[in-house]
């Protein structure tokens, strides 16, 4: 019997949780030694030099635990690329070109690897909308990259990432294990689901603000080709777990405002992807929320459309209703949120902000 199977999905978590605590401990050490550290400038108010080595420690406890909750290797090499890229891009702000390259090699090599997306469901009513070729290899690039980036957008405020992928992985991992899933799909979730748990005691400042890390664009672009992996890997094939249209619904709040956020960017002329304050954690903490009130806030709304995807799925709703439920969620978001988060102020409603990127 494989070893893997033969150990409880607590045990699997305990282990993960542990490991990643370890080497976040003395990673954190290393990070300061090396200058792989965040320092504030005009977009980032938190205080002190933090070191940007969470991802790692991350990937490191998948990697570590491979013998007891394997992972695909396509998705390992493609999540090694990005966390050298983001390392790079940490010690030396790299051109978003740049990493909009290597991030479409990390995609390719999914693709390589079997990840693509060729069943879009019930978008419409009628048949399943069905890709192939050249359209569903530049489909599932495009949807990678998407997702890739809508991690590190959103990574902008302390637990706000981790806590999105975080409530994700808990819901991706509750599908499959329900599904009766083995070992095989579940357990690399289950290793990041205490991984990234692990980071967030860190990155909340449990043990004191002196051990607080980030997760670096290494960290968050490596979570965002991940779940990309899984979203697409469980929604896809004759024995799918997930709905193509509940995967949307599931990765919930970084898609709903990254897309906001790039269509309003593209509309002003600018870049899609150059870093700036007009993410809803900024909109929050502009309009007087403390980091810790906006982070909640914005989990629990993350949490919600994370659940009716869930319920989508587990009930298998109509996919057609749940797609033009969320492009109109999506549509409303766009326009309401700067209404009613830019006009008027409001105080501080107390506590110290830290807010970043």
């Amino acid at each position: 019997m494989d070893f893997a199977v033969s150990l409880p999905v607590s045990v699997i978590f305990v282990v993960s949780l542990l490991l990643c605590l370890a080497l976040l401990r003395v990673a954190e050490v290393v990070g300061k030694s090396l200058d792989l550290v965040d320092r504030p400038n005009e977009r980032k108010t938190h205080s002190g030099d933090i070191p940007l080595v969470g991802g790692i420690c991350i990937f490191l406890t998948i990697l570590f635990l491979q013998i007891i909750a394997p992972m695909d290797p396509v998705v390992l090499v493609a999540g090694a690329l990005l966390i050298a890229i983001g390392i790079a891009d940490d010690y030396l702000d790299l051109s978003p070109r740049l990493r909009l390259a290597v991030q479409a090699m990390a995609g390719a090599i999914l693709i390589w690897g079997g990840y693509q997306i060729t069943h879009l469901g019930g978008l419409l009513i009628g048949d399943a909308l069905l890709l192939s070729g050249v359209s569903a290899v530049l489909f599932s690039l495009l949807c990678m990259i998407g997702v890739v980036n809508a991690i590190n957008m959103i990574d902008g405020a302390d637990g706000l990432a981790g806590g999105v992928v975080a409530i994700s992985a808990a819901a991706l991992l509750s599908i499959t294990m329900l599904a009766g899933a083995g070992i095989e799909t579940t357990g690399g979730l289950i290793v990041i689901l205490g991984a990234v748990l692990a980071f967030l005691t860190f990155n909340s400042g449990v043990f004191g603000s002196n051990h607080k890390v980030f997760l670096g664009d290494s960290g968050s672009m490596f979570l965002g080709i991940v779940l990309a992996a899984y979203y697409i890997g469980l929604s896809q094939g004759s024995d799918a777990y997930l709905s193509p249209v509940a995967a949307g619904w599931v990765f919930g709040l970084p898609l709903m405002d990254s897309v906001s956020v790039m269509v309003a960017r593209m509309r002003n002329g600018k870049s899609p992807l150059k870093a700036g304050r007009d993410h809803l954690h900024h909109r929050l903490a502009d309009k007087g929320f403390t980091s810790g009130r906006a982070v909640a806030l914005m989990l629990t709304l993350h949490a919600v459309l994370v659940l009716i995807g869930f319920i989508g799925n587990h009930y298998a709703l109509s996919e057609s209703v749940m797609f033009w439920g969320f492009v109109s969620l999506v549509v409303a978001y766009h326009f309401a949120s700067p209404l009613l988060l830019f006009h008027g102020t409001s105080g501080s409603l107390g506590g110290k902000r830290s807010v970043r990127q």
